[in-house]
């Protein structure tokens, strides 16, 4: 809990909320002059955060009852929807005063590029805190509301963060246009995913991506094949101190893919872990190995892209994402 401002402190503070009214009212006059429409990014209220995070949504008509038992701590859960939204629900939090101030300096930072990504947002993106221990530090979204568990350290951190997790919002926006979005960073849509039921069993869902749909065509010493990250549970190495992620093991999954787009596990192909990743990494750019999901790969390649980044191994990547949203590539910023 924020401790209490003083008269000058307090006075500070509505003068920088003031002027970030001013600037944000500038900035949206400039891109309605050249036809761009600006969305309303705001700081979400901790209850409209326990709304968002607790809605039936795609992410919980897929949680499993692995998904419940680490995210509750409790080894052997049954698949409790209910106990699930309650328990992320009561992990919203408020957002402290030092906070706020950074948030709104950041969305003074970010307004000009978001509103270039107009046709592509929500009217409304809200950001919303979450309790840090809960998550492992993790960020995620749901629906339009971003979660923050933690505010990076420096302002460009915080600022390649929020539009990693905006690509996400963007993302559930246009479904319809993941195929040509993943495509970018090697992957192809491969439906129906025929996993075994001892895999299914120990799947975990991502928030930012609840769906196992896709599979990338990868080389590994000249042997050509499918393969596909998966998130899996790991509920033998629950102790009372574990995190979030101490539960969770990744795993890359060989596939055959048939003709008709058709995907199944390969039992039969003898290629290390480090050889599938690796290779899937190398698909996608190089750019990143956040090799959870395709929605992780394009998230990191989109933030890089609109900060501006001319560092990357594979800049065309950012490059292909910039033509498809039919945007400028930001310049980097000095």
């Amino acid at each position: 809990m924020a401790g209490r401002l003083t008269g000058e402190e307090a006075g500070k503070n509505m003068l920088k909320r003031i002027l970030s009214v001013a600037v944000a009212g500038l900035w949206l006059a400039a891109a309605s002059a050249s036809g761009q429409t600006g969305p309303s990014v705001v700081l979400a209220t901790q209850q409209e955060g326990a709304a968002a995070i607790s809605a039936r949504d795609e992410y919980m008509d897929a949680v499993t009852a692995g998904d419940v038992s680490i995210w509750l701590h409790q080894p052997g859960h049954a698949r409790d929807v209910d106990a699930l939204a309650n328990y992320l629900a009561a992990n919203t939090r408020p957002w402290t005063d030092a906070e706020r101030v950074r948030l709104d300096s950041m969305l003074e930072r970010v307004a000009p590029r978001v509103a270039a990504l107009a046709p592509w947002l929500p009217a409304r993106v809200q950001i919303a805190g979450f309790n840090p221990q809960a998550s492992a530090g993790a960020d995620f979204t749901r629906g339009s509301t971003i979660f923050l568990a933690e505010l990076q350290t420096t302002d460009e951190a915080m600022d390649e963060r929020f539009f990693h997790e905006l690509f996400h919002v963007l993302s559930r926006q246009h479904p319809d246009r993941r195929d040509e979005f993943y495509a970018i960073v090697g992957f192809q849509r491969c439906t129906p995913m025929a996993l075994d039921d001892a895999t299914r069993a120990r799947l975990l869902t991502n928030p930012d991506a609840p769906t196992v749909q896709y599979a990338s065509e990868i080389d590994v010493d000249g042997q050509r094949l499918w393969a596909t990250p998966l998130m899996l549970a790991e509920l033998d190495r629950y102790t009372p101190q574990s995190g979030l992620f101490d539960h969770v093991d990744l795993q890359f999954v060989a596939l055959r893919r048939d003709a008709q787009g058709r995907c199944e596990r390969d039992a039969g192909a003898s290629i290390s872990q480090p050889e599938l990743g690796g290779a899937i990494v190398a698909k996608a750019g190089g750019n990143t190995a956040y090799v959870l999901h395709p929605e992780e790969l394009t998230a990191d390649n989109f933030a890089q892209m609109m900060m501006g980044r001319r560092d990357a191994p594979s800049p065309e990547i950012h490059t292909r994402i910039a033509t498809l949203l039919n945007i400028e590539r930001p310049s980097t910023r000095e």
